[in-house]
């Protein structure tokens, strides 16, 4: 009986520890870590959740929001976590970012994480 309680017991610490250690989906996306189709897919949907961009159409954001920047990393750009980036506190709260056209012209994608 004390053996099956404490092997339930160890279980359910390992479940706690892994959930805890592992990293949301939408952060995987925007550090990079899906491939550029998934990684993408993941934030359109979680942009198209808030009420001001239900009705955005992703495909034609990238190709001709990039045309804007006059950095030639970002014109080249094919991840939405180019411009796009999120800021979480600790309390978990996500806050959305973009680096606008006016804020990127003597900056490249990487310095963004550096500041």
């Amino acid at each position: 009986m004390k053996k099956a309680y404490l092997c339930r017991l160890v279980i359910l610490i390992l479940l706690i520890l892994y959930a805890s250690c592992s990293k949301p989906l939408l952060k995987q996306a925007f550090d990079g870590k899906l491939s550029i189709h998934e990684g993408n897919k993941v934030i359109y949907e979680y942009c198209q959740s808030c009420h001001a961009h239900r009705s955005f159409s992703a495909d034609d954001h990238v190709i001709n929001a990039s045309k804007r920047y006059p950095s030639e990393n970002y014109k080249r750009a094919t991840r939405c976590s180019t411009c796009h980036f999120i800021e979480e506190n600790f309390w978990g709260d996500i806050t959305r970012k973009t680096q606008f056209p006016y804020m990127v012209e003597s900056l490249n994608p990487e310095a963004r994480s550096q500041n």
